[in-house]
Order: structure tokens, then sequence, then C-alpha cells
């Protein structure tokens, strides 16, 4: 007899597929029910959540940062 409440991993979306078929399987081969009916038995990784969001914000930022880079050595190129 073992024992698993939640299953951790990132926000690829076949993996709610394998997880659905990972519940589906654990319930009828053990005849259990998880607890709180589930809920929290698939949970996204917050890592990866950050790491997807400072990415996007990265992307974002990344036209300006070259603006600001072609600015600065536009100033320093200048006569004095």
């Amino acid at each position: 007899m073992c024992s698993l409440f939640s299953v951790t991993i990132d926000n690829c979306s076949t993996n709610d597929s394998v997880i659905s078929l990972l519940r589906m399987i654990i319930e009828r081969k053990n005849n259990i029910s998880f607890p709180l009916r589930g809920e929290y038995f698939h949970i996204r990784c917050g890592a990866h959540i950050i790491n997807l969001i400072v990415k996007n914000g990265m992307n974002d930022m990344d036209d300006t940062i070259s603006k600001i880079c072609d600015s600065v050595k536009y100033v320093k190129r200048s006569p004095k």
C-alpha cells in the first residue's frame, strides 16, 4: 500500500492528459478516491510558472533595452 497526495510537474499541456490518465489508473487499480476529490492531485510547478513570467517580461523589455544601449553608444561616440 502506498500513499500519494499530489504530483508536481511543469505546465506542458500533455501533462494534463498524463495526469488524468494516471489518476484514472490509480483510482481503478486501487479502488480508492483521492483526498479532497483529487483537487490538489496535479500541482503546477511554481518555479516553472515564475520562469515563464520572467521570460515573457524580458522579451517585452528586450526592445527597450536595445534602444537604451544604442542611445548610450551614440552618446559615447559623440564629440565632447
